[in-house]
């Protein structure tokens, strides 16, 4: 596993405790441990210091519970907007301080961060300031040099692109897709159908010791179609 410590990239996972489709989702237990447990020990797997992970989180009563699980596992916790994301991500940053942003949500307890996105930014002198890792939707990352953000958060006055921290940056162009594995498969968890297949998921795969690899899911649902199918009627919520 390649190391990523690093004062210069940190992690921000974007959460929040109220859901119209499935309240409480971020805090439900996959495999005895809550899905923001996992998102974060998927982070620590892949190499991050945990002093350079953050729950990004609104100063809204019902996201005390994310803030208190985030004090009594250890984990940076920052609240701000619940509304204006982009202010709450630029706020941390001015308290902080780092280069590169690698931002997750906390629906997708299968993101996969992939070292190369950091590569492909070097090595195009950081033209590419916006990468999608793409196997399925639902696995995404993406990593935003803070200029970016910044001049994001300092120039639009779009409800949307205060909602949706990296939308302003998209429309500019200024993106990069990184296409290694394609899939139809819905691995994001929006509905209660959706938890249903992650739990049989991260039942099967999970170990304390090892990360869930994406590719041997895959495997896992083109052999076992009776699984894959459980949330296949959901229709995405456009956002």
């Amino acid at each position: 596993m390649t190391n990523i410590k690093s004062n210069k990239v940190w992690v921000f996972i974007q959460a929040r405790y109220s859901s119209t489709r499935l309240p409480w989702k971020v805090l439900m237990k996959l495999s005895w441990k809550e899905i923001l447990y996992h998102i974060v020990d998927r982070c620590l797997k892949w190499g991050f210091d945990k002093s350079n992970i953050f729950v990004l989180t609104s100063n809204e009563k019902s996201d005390d519970l994310i803030d208190n699980f985030c004090k009594k596992n250890n984990i940076n916790c920052f609240r701000w907007s619940l509304n204006n994301v982009l202010e709450r991500f630029y706020k941390c940053w001015k308290k902080n301080w780092f280069e590169y942003i690698f931002r997750l949500t906390w629906d997708n307890p299968l993101c996969n961060i992939n070292i190369s996105q950091l590569e492909y930014l070097k090595e195009n002198n950081n033209k590419y300031l916006y990468i999608n890792e793409c196997w399925t939707i639902w696995t995404w990352v993406e990593l935003i040099k803070f200029s970016e953000l910044e001049e994001a958060y300092l120039n639009t006055t779009s409800i949307d692109e205060k909602e949706h921290v990296t939308l302003y940056t998209r429309k500019k162009n200024k993106s990069y897709e990184i296409n290694n594995f394609k899939t139809s498969y819905r691995l994001t968890i929006d509905e209660k159908k959706d938890f249903e297949l992650l739990n049989i998921i991260y039942e099967y795969f999970y170990r304390t010791w090892s990360l869930i690899n994406i590719y041997d899911v895959i495997k896992y649902l083109d052999k076992n179609k009776n699984i894959s199918i459980i949330n296949k009627n959901i229709v995405q919520k456009k956002t």
